[in-house]
């Protein structure tokens, strides 16, 4: 099953890490949060075929929670649209906040 998921967060590794691990915990963090690349251990990411779950990110955090300063990660799952504006045939037609 594939949903839609906006994923956001940030994390730190311990400076004295080897690179092979932190190369290890970047690459499993990436597989499960089907992100493709980071800047700098920052990571926002909108996936519109999702796998994406909170569940697999708290086990790759746990697994290597000695090699963090910190971790932070937020899972949105846009199951509808708050708003929707759509335009067909000359006519909006729209439910938005006012």
């Amino acid at each position: 099953m594939s949903w839609e998921t906006l994923v956001v967060g940030h994390f730190k590794l311990k400076e004295d890490i080897g690179e092979d691990i932190a190369k290890k915990i970047i690459s499993e963090l990436e597989e499960v949060l089907e992100d493709d690349g980071y800047d700098e251990y920052e990571f926002e990411d909108v996936n519109w075929v999702s796998h994406v779950r909170g569940d697999k990110i708290k086990e790759v955090v746990e697994k290597y929670k000695d090699y963090f300063v910190y971790f932070e990660s937020s899972v949105f799952y846009l199951n509808e649209a708050d708003e929707n504006i759509s335009l067909s045939d000359g006519k909006i037609e729209a439910q938005v906040f006012e």
